[in-house]
């Protein structure tokens, strides 16, 4: 018997080894390279709303970034749990990594490519489904390590980044691949929505799970991103699989989720003056419906006078107004993820993910929100 189980051990340890190997080799050699298929020329659609690379957009856009984020087992706190991106500092040398702790097992990062003229943004959350075991909490794993370390990774390589050509996919692939080489971490599982701001305007964006992203344009929502997943609350996900957990799942006849930045959903976007962008993780499209963000966003940046309202609907205030400067930003994010904290505690008010489980599961009896880490990431697009 204990041969056997040495077999057995040998046997999944060498299944496990070669699969690892297959996902950084294949990462490798997709890593900095740029895509045949050009960026400028492509176009998606998105619930009738087309959105390419080609536009008249003015020339040289600005982008006012702030964080605010909460973890569950905490109260939320306006003042300390935010962040406010300064192109000048690095990401090593910024607040951002000592900040994450403070969201719990989800992260994000903001990082200015220098080489490239683009900004960097991108929101991950462990994603905790293992079948035949659970969770990688319910092994000893904190998955928060992974998330974390996954962002930490994907803002080094963009700051990092040689040459003028960068993609989302290659830029989360390079993150990714980072992590399985140095083998730090002891495993985790994660989504990724990684974002890519161009100082002409573009912005390009790889989703893979249920974070996601919604840019709001004078009152109106222009694109909400869809959540990918395997199935019901389990998203699609960039995993560490350590031996131990290789072993649990087949005994089960199972195998652990990991998917490829290559499943990523690709969008491509001209954005404009006055636009506001929120990446955000599940914590927030859980609990709120992209009509409640856009009511929170387009109330600030009225009162604030970043918009104005005239017979012609409402527009965005001058290139040059100070309610749209970083500060603001903050603002917003910290409105966000406030809403969706007292959202997430509310057991009378059925939100999202409630409606979605009785709609699926109707003898369940799941009412109010759902109590989960809240992280957001805002920009506000100026024109200079």
């Amino acid at each position: 018997m204990a041969v056997a189980r040495s077999m057995m051990f040998q046997y999944h340890a060498i299944c496990r080894s070669r699969i690892t190997a297959s996902i950084i080799a294949s990462l490798r050699r997709k890593s900095c390279s740029v895509p045949t298929e050009s960026y400028s020329t492509r176009t998606v659609s998105s619930k009738g709303i087309k959105s390419s690379f080609h536009s008249t957009a003015p020339k040289c856009f600005d982008y006012h970034i702030a964080a605010a984020f909460s973890s569950k087992r905490q109260k939320f706190c306006p003042k300390t749990n935010v962040f406010t991106f300064n192109p000048l500092i690095t990401y090593s040398d910024s607040r951002q990594r000592s900040l994450q702790s403070a969201a719990g097992q989800d992260a994000f990062f903001v990082a200015k490519s220098v080489a490239c003229g683009a900004t960097a943004v991108g929101v991950n959350q462990e994603a905790n489904a293992i079948p035949g075991v659970g969770g990688y909490d319910d092994v000893g794993i904190d998955s928060s390590q992974f998330s974390q370390g996954l962002c930490q990774s994907i803002a080094q390589c963009a700051e990092k980044a040689h040459g003028t050509h960068l993609d989302p996919v290659s830029l989360m692939g390079d993150g990714y691949r980072r992590i399985l080489e140095e083998s730090v971490i002891p495993g985790g599982a994660s989504t990724a929505c990684v974002g890519l701001f161009q100082n002409t305007g573009n912005l390009s964006v790889a989703n893979l799970g249920d974070s996601g992203f919604i840019i709001i344009r004078r009152g109106k929502v222009l694109y909400a991103s869809s959540p990918q997943t395997h199935s019901f609350n389990c998203p699609l996900q960039l995993a560490m699989v350590p031996k131990s957990l290789w072993i649990r799942t087949r005994r089960f006849g199972g195998d652990p989720m990991i998917d490829s930045p290559d499943d990523a959903f690709i969008s491509s976007h001209a954005v404009q003056n006055g636009d506001v962008v929120l990446f955000a993780t599940d914590g927030v499209w859980d609990n709120l419906t992209n009509q409640e963000i856009l009511r929170i966003v387009s109330k600030e940046m009225i009162n604030a006078g970043a918009w104005f309202v005239d017979e012609g609907g409402i527009r965005p205030s001058k290139a040059d107004s100070e309610a749209t400067g970083p500060g603001f930003s903050a603002v917003i994010a910290n409105m966000v993820v406030s809403s969706a904290k007292i959202a997430s505690l509310n057991s009378k008010l059925d939100g999202p993910f409630a409606k979605e489980v009785q709609r699926l599961y109707p003898n369940e009896n799941y009412r109010g929100g759902k109590v989960d880490d809240i992280c957001v990431v805002t920009t506000i697009v100026q024109c200079i």
